[in-house]
């Protein structure tokens, strides 16, 4: 090892100028700079390559340059600075493989950047994981990650502390390893959001409203970000509603993070076209970021479903390329993922984005999602249009939709060949973000219809209700300008 640099300290009473006249006779070394290490004063001399070789620092004590320059009368220390090679404790050497987040294919979403641009990494940030099984919280990608205190960790289902040992099960350790896995350990994957603290929480498959509720108000005042990998199972027959648990939410909403509200990020589900998002009213809710998925190859994968309530995708893996995940039988494994994986992406990338704009909203966060999104998707499940307001929104086989006075389309409502219900009246509120940053003012137009004649829709009464700022959103111009920054 080598150094070019080394720090002097005179004795006390000795001047600047005593070291100008010392460096006269010792024209080896150049100095630098001054260097205050709290009460005491040291000179920083860098070596003068022009007249000899760098200083071998295990042989510093016997290089005849140092020895000499020891023994004057007003030097009282020299000592070799070393060079120390600093690792930011991000990278894992796995980071190579991990194509959903290194920007092996494009569009990148750049999370590699942030940490070495901004080192930012989510640091102070919280999100708690809200499953319906347990995760590995001792899992050695996690361990340092999230709350080791299981009575920080909650099970809703059973009412008690976190269970220590975890059960077969892994959908938990999946998740919370996409968005806070450990940096710099050369294992497996790395979160997104490395420096957050995660929280675990269940509340088991046979959940109630009340404990729904629980969950997405617990530790309200501590958490930043819920996040939802999970929905009803196989929905696809019926509509279902929530209403206590929705208006936990919306409490969350306006009253988290101390009035600038809860992040409420939710997956869209894993049972493809076939299902619309907003059939589960929990998926409806303003409050609540909905993330469905797309593939390497910016399509929408066969288990994407449908719906006006999606506000965002991100990459999920599917059979011809899959994702590297935590679990606790093997430790780390390759899978297909799904929105699982995709919604806590959008954890992870919120919680970089609160390190370093922590005064943002809850509306300022999916303004932000709509300015910067990607719209470069393909596929035949979907097609793009551009709204009113200049941004471009996701449509799929429509059977209720929603005009907009500027002329944008909801698809409020897809076809829903499981749907098997039988003759029934109920009232039910849908969702769409696909109007935002648009000026409402002017008439709606809604449409609804059947793809068969066997089946009759009486429509008898609706009402909308606009949900918005009072001052126009930033324009699309400046929305490209901000995808630029990001």
């Amino acid at each position: 090892m080598t150094s070019d640099k080394i720090r002097i300290a005179l004795f006390p009473g000795a001047t600047l100028s005593d070291l100008m006249e010392i460096l006269q006779k010792h024209i080896h070394f150049i100095f630098l700079r001054e260097v205050n290490i709290g009460p005491y004063l040291y000179y920083l001399l860098k070596v003068n390559i022009e007249t000899r070789d760098l200083i071998y620092v295990y042989n510093q004590w016997f290089d005849e340059d140092l020895v000499s320059l020891r023994q004057e009368p007003k030097v009282t220390a020299v000592e070799v600075e070393v060079e120390y090679l600093m690792d930011d404790n991000l990278y894992d050497s796995e980071v190579q493989q991990l194509w959903n987040l290194n920007g092996s294919i494009t569009p990148s979403q750049n999370i590699p950047i942030t940490w070495e641009s901004k080192l930012y990494t989510g640091k102070d940030q919280t999100i708690a994981f809200v499953e319906l099984e347990y995760m590995q919280i001792n899992h050695r990608d996690l361990v340092n990650q999230v709350v080791q205190d299981n009575t920080i960790n909650w099970d809703y289902s059973n009412n008690s502390p976190y269970p220590t040992s975890p059960s077969p099960h892994v959908h938990g350790t999946y998740v919370a390893g996409v968005a806070i896995a450990q940096g710099g350990n050369d294992f497996c994957l790395v979160g997104v959001a490395p420096g957050a603290t995660g929280i675990a929480i269940s509340i088991g498959r046979k959940a109630t409203d009340s404990d729904c509720a629980s969950a997405h108000t617990h530790r309200l005042g501590k958490v930043d970000i819920y996040n939802g990998s999970w929905g009803p199972k196989k929905f696809t027959a019926k509509f279902m509603h929530v209403p206590v648990c929705e208006f936990a939410m919306s409490e969350g909403g306006t009253k988290g993070r101390k009035g600038k509200g809860s992040i409420y990020v939710m997956s869209a589900g894993n049972d493809g076209p076939s299902f619309n998002t907003n059939t589960f009213s929990l998926r409806n809710s303003i409050y609540v970021i909905i993330v469905s998925a797309v593939n390497a190859r910016r399509e929408p994968p066969s288990y994407a479903p449908v719906g006006s309530s999606i506000m965002v995708a991100a990459y999920g893996g599917d059979d011809n390329l899959k994702v590297n995940l935590l679990n606790p039988i093997s430790e780390c494994s390759k899978m297909d993922s799904g929105t699982s994986i995709a919604a806590p992406t959008v954890s992870g990338v919120i919680a970089l984005v609160l390190e370093a704009r922590p005064d943002l909203s809850w509306r300022d966060i999916q303004h932000l999602i709509v300015c910067t999104s990607n719209t470069n998707l393909k596929g035949t499940l979907v097609e793009w249009q551009r709204n009113g307001a200049g941004f471009l929104t996701y449509r799929g086989q429509v059977e209720l939709y929603l005009i907009s006075p500027r002329g944008t389309k909801s698809y409020i409502l897809t076809n829903r060949p499981a749907d098997r219900l039988q003759s029934e009246t109920f009232t039910w509120e849908f969702k769409s973000v696909q109007s935002w940053g648009e000026n409402p003012c002017g008439t709606f137009l809604l449409s609804f219809g059947t793809r068969t004649k066997d089946v009759t829709v009486k429509l008898e009464s609706w009402h909308l209700t606009l949900y918005g700022t009072m001052e126009p959103p930033p324009s699309l111009q400046a929305c490209s300008a901000a995808k630029q920054r990001f």
